[in-house]
């Protein structure tokens, strides 16, 4: 439910970036920036009345692992590089694209077109991924991810037009979705009740970090290497996730 509430960014987010080239004169931009800031503004005021419950204590007893004995799991590893490597080629990708579409000559509208569809791609499957996890396994969508994201990089490299963005775009969005997904329901396999914090805590600090590196390295990476060869540089590390879960056994849930 969660993940689904991505499907109205992708409605709401580049019909805002549309409806407001014209609320700041000379800067196209700028008027999508004041739009996130009141969006932000009631996101805030709806956590604030957010009936969360207390946290439940753990047990102080039971012995938790340190971080070289937690990530001596194969396991573990392959988790956390699903996340990382998906969420890190999803925005190296996907920030690289509208500088691409601008490079090549495609204007604004079809940018936004672009970047909806492949935000509906990110998380329309969310509806089902769950139910594809239970039916199929969860190496298996992870598996189907890592081959979604290297189509998309083989529809981006075949040419510049519209459709090839749309189509790419729209398969890095379901490959991140099934990664991202299937990454975040192994790494609950590999951690015992009481070490649930110090796992999941540092998953989303290497997440969110290759995310933010994918982000910082799009600009930079479209001028030195080009959009071909920025989309080449995401194969080798699609393919070390793909070997990295390929190689493990389908978990069962660790006892205390």
């Amino acid at each position: 439910m969660v993940m689904a509430g991505g499907v109205l960014a992708a409605v709401i987010g580049p019909n805002l970036a549309i409806w407001s080239q014209q609320w700041y004169q000379g800067n196209p931009y700028a008027g999508a920036f004041y739009g996130l800031f009141g969006l932000y503004v009631v996101a805030l005021l709806l956590i604030l009345l957010l009936p969360l419950p207390r946290a439940v204590p753990v047990n102080r007893h039971e012995r938790v692992r340190s971080y070289r004995e937690l990530f001596r799991q194969p396991l573990l590893l392959a988790a956390v590089a699903s996340g990382m490597i998906g969420y890190g080629i999803m925005v190296l990708i996907m920030t690289a694209t509208p500088l691409a579409m601008n490079h090549h000559q495609h204007d604004f509208f079809a940018t936004a077109q672009v970047i909806q569809w492949h935000v509906l791609g990110m998380f329309v499957p969310a509806f089902f991924t769950g139910a594809l996890i239970r039916r199929f396994s969860t190496r298996r969508v992870i598996l189907w991810g890592c081959s979604a994201l290297l189509l998309s990089v083989m529809i981006n490299l075949s040419g510049q037009g519209f459709w090839n963005y749309w189509w790419g775009l729209l398969w890095l969005g379901i490959g991140w979705n099934f990664t991202f997904i299937g990454a975040t329901h192994l790494l609950t396999f590999s951690y015992q009740p009481v070490e649930k914090a110090k796992v999941q805590g540092i998953n989303e600090f290497m997440v969110f970090s290759a995310a933010a590196m994918g982000s910082l390295f799009a600009g930079q990476g479209l001028v030195m290497l080009g959009w071909a060869w920025l989309n080449l540089f995401a194969i080798p590390w699609i393919l070390l996730v793909a070997l990295l879960i390929w190689r493990l056994r389908e978990p069962e849930p660790l006892t205390a």
